[in-house]
């Protein structure tokens, strides 16, 4: 929980720098001061079992390595009275963002800390003549410990600006969603070329294979494709090639398909010059050219279906093509009807489409080559 969420009241418990903290007072300053919930470890007040805080190897030690846990809370530096219980002023004050309560601090502040149920340390030594230092009991009460004694708790103390940690807390909650932000962009961005990147190597392979077509008006119908975004199109919204370059793969896909398929069946390359390289390139390569201006995409990335000549599917192939080149009849049925039983003209009277597959093989073929790049390839 981040602090600005949580209730800074005495008396009450507030979590930072991963522990439970009790808020003992507001402070005239506005800040606030906190000690930990529990016991945070056992340490000796100082490994030379000396009393005065000023050399304590446990000040050292909470203001150089435990005030790590607490980077990202703005700590005061703050004035600790280091009166001897017997009323020595030898030791004068100190000035800390980590320290311990002094005696007096803890009768004032209490009856707003948690009980636990272990001997801790105060801040406050015996006297400047002894080795003691005060410290709480299991029961509350106050008494005296060899500063050497290394089985005695730690309950550190601070001193909490929580506005300026709300402040910082904000401003690094800005520079995270700024930063994150900025890496989603760097990923869209990267995303993108890596995108056209594919896209440019389709378009590449496409090419390849649009040389088979020799035809007169095909350079005219490739600058078409090319000023229409042909190679930027999908070849669907959500279904088969539905990313950009998608539609260019799928016509690749089909033409592969199809010479296979052609071979297998022996209508590919033979004397009569039946279904040849060109009439194979020619059908399954632009089966699809109504697909040309169907996709645009929108703000969010996704692509939106627009059709601004609805002519029907296999018919507007054959319309854009004639455009720019001669097609056989064979050419032009196989392109018509290459959705099959799936043409919406095919679900109503299916009396076309059975005469132009009876009629020629390369209807049937193509519907097939398409089949198996939308469902296998794609």
């Amino acid at each position: 929980m981040s602090i600005k969420e949580q209730n800074f009241e005495a008396g009450r418990f507030v979590e930072f720098g991963g522990r439970k903290w009790d808020v003992l007072a507001k402070l005239p300053n506005g800040c606030y001061l906190c000690i930990t919930h529990d016991i945070v470890c056992e340490k000796a007040f100082d490994e030379d079992n000396n009393n005065d805080w000023l050399a304590s190897s446990l000040r050292k030690w909470l203001n150089q390595e435990f005030i790590k846990e607490l980077e990202d809370v703005v700590l005061e530096r703050t004035e600790q009275d280091l009166t001897t219980d017997d009323g020595f002023y030898d030791y004068g004050a100190t000035e800390d963002k980590i320290f311990l309560l002094t005696q007096d601090q803890y009768r004032s502040y209490r009856d707003k800390m948690n009980d636990v149920e272990d001997w801790w340390w105060l801040i406050t030594a015996h006297s400047t003549k002894t080795n003691y230092v005060r410290g709480v009991h299991t029961d509350g009460s106050l008494g005296n410990g060899y500063a050497y004694n290394g089985s005695s708790g730690v309950r550190p103390a601070c001193v909490v600006n929580l506005e300026s940690t709300i402040k910082a807390e904000e401003e690094k909650e800005k520079q995270a969603a700024a930063e994150k932000k900025e890496a989603e962009a760097i990923g869209e961005l990267q995303a993108a070329a890596e995108e056209q990147i594919k896209a440019d190597q389709i378009a590449a392979e496409f090419m390849a294979y649009y040389e088979d077509i020799e035809r007169p008006g095909s350079d005219k119908l490739l600058t078409y494709l090319k000023e229409n975004l042909f190679f930027a199109q999908p070849a669907s919204r959500k279904y088969h090639g539905a990313y950009m370059g998608g539609l260019a793969q799928h016509s690749i896909n089909v033409c592969k398909r199809l010479h296979w398929l052609c071979s297998y069946e022996g209508v590919y390359n033979t004397e009569s010059n039946k279904y040849s390289k060109e009439t194979i390139a020619i059908v399954s390569l632009l089966h699809d050219v109504c697909k040309t201006d169907l996709y645009r995409r929108n703000d969010s990335g996704e692509y939106e279906y627009t059709d601004n000549f609805p002519v029907g599917h296999g018919e507007k192939s054959v319309f854009r093509i004639l455009q720019y080149m001669q097609l056989t009849d064979e050419e032009i049925m196989a392109i018509r009807w290459h959705m099959g039983a799936y043409d919406n003209a095919a679900q109503t009277d299916n009396r076309d489409l059975n005469k132009a597959e009876k009629q020629s093989k390369l209807v049937t073929l193509l519907h097939i080559a398409d089949m198996l790049a939308s469902r296998l390839d794609d």
